[in-house]
């Protein structure tokens, strides 16, 4: 006889997923699959459907007394085929309604090879068997089927083991995802979805960050290279300023006859040191050598002139040994305060 009505028929989902999970139990290949679950759920064809509690405990009860009178099979596609398994008991946990299956043959081998991922559940709101008694909500059949009605329901699997993991597992993921654990497939793959979004932006901008942290550390050590070549190339041109400046006031002593060849050598080392101090003393140096004839008494001139060169010169080889950075100009004060009658001579001829 046909069913009382078209609710009789709503199609529950379960996503079977870890296929290499899948096990056999040792009774007949029994499992504990969840065909109900509750909550309220819209279809465009049978409108507002309520799952609830008191819809569990009917359908058990019936069950348990037999208001069928047969066995519950599972099928496939709810097509009044061979049967895929048997539902042996019903048991109600976790705002679900579960079913212990007994599979067959066909049933665990389509299973096993990812044929099948959804279970769906047939039942009738207000039953009413063919002697006329009235049962209210009973279960008629359940099915494997691809295409479900409800989603986000506890994995089918061979073994109550790893179905009981796949619900811990469904709650883990709704948990991690800040979402309820009746949500269904599309909203945990759309959460994902958005997880992955919001994951590869980030590190789309860490990966800018890093390639703009990349090219200033390339600009600083471009800008760091310059500005060692600007330098050297400074000191190359302050050092050549310096020579020219010693050569030409070196150059102008000599003219002026202020500077021997013998006082040269003291004299750059003196100017090196200290350029100030050095041109502030050929300033206030006298002429040592006469271009001009003299007689006698620049002939008399000249000897104290070079014996006051040569003195001043040894004073300062003698100051070097223990002073290396003693100059010509220490040497020079050294012999006039040693040495009063030839320096005063020397400052003479020089007049």
């Amino acid at each position: 006889m046909p069913q009382k009505s078209l609710k009789a028929r709503e199609v529950l989902s379960v996503r079977f997923d870890d296929r290499s999970a899948v096990k056999f139990a040792e009774d007949g290949q029994v499992s504990s699959v969840q065909l109900m679950r509750a909550g309220k759920f819209m279809s465009s064809f049978y409108g507002k459907i309520v799952i609830d509690a008191k819809l569990f405990s009917a359908m058990k009860k019936n069950f348990d007394s037999g208001a069928r009178g047969q066995d519950i099979p599972i099928s496939c596609d709810h097509e009044r085929g061979e049967a895929q398994g048997w539902i042996k008991a019903l048991t109600i946990a976790d705002d679900a309604l579960w079913g212990d299956i007994a599979w067959t043959e066909p049933g665990a081998e389509r299973i096993a090879k990812g044929l099948y991922r959804y279970m769906s559940a047939e039942w009738d709101p207000d039953y009413t068997d063919p002697e006329g008694k009235d049962y209210g909500a009973t279960l008629f059949a359940a099915a494997l089927t691809n295409f479900p009605f409800l989603k986000g329901m506890a994995a089918v699997a061979l073994s109550e083991g790893d179905n009981q993991e796949d619900v811990g597992m469904d709650k883990a993921i709704c948990d991690a995802l800040g979402l309820s654990e009746t949500a269904t497939a599309e909203e945990i793959t759309a959460a994902i979805e958005a997880l992955k979004v919001k994951s590869d932006a980030e590190k789309t901008a860490k990966e800018a960050a890093l390639a703009e942290r990349q090219a200033a550390t390339v600009t600083l050590t471009q800008s760091g290279a310059q500005l060692k070549a600007l330098s050297e190339r400074i000191i190359v041109m302050e050092t050549e300023r310096k020579t020219e400046r010693i050569t030409r006031a070196l150059a102008d002593a000599k003219a002026a006859g202020k500077v021997t060849p013998a006082m040269e050598p003291h004299l750059l080392v003196f100017a090196e040191r200290d350029f100030a101090a050095f041109a502030a003393f050929l300033s206030d140096s006298p002429v040592v050598v006469s271009f001009g004839a003299k007689g006698s008494s620049g002939d008399n001139g000249g000897n104290s002139t070079e014996a006051f060169q040569a003195a001043i010169q040894a004073r300062l080889s003698e100051l070097q040994k223990t002073s290396p950075t003693a100059t010509f100009a220490d040497a020079y004060s050294l012999v006039a305060q040693e040495q009063p009658d030839l320096a005063r001579a020397y400052h003479e001829n020089r007049v």
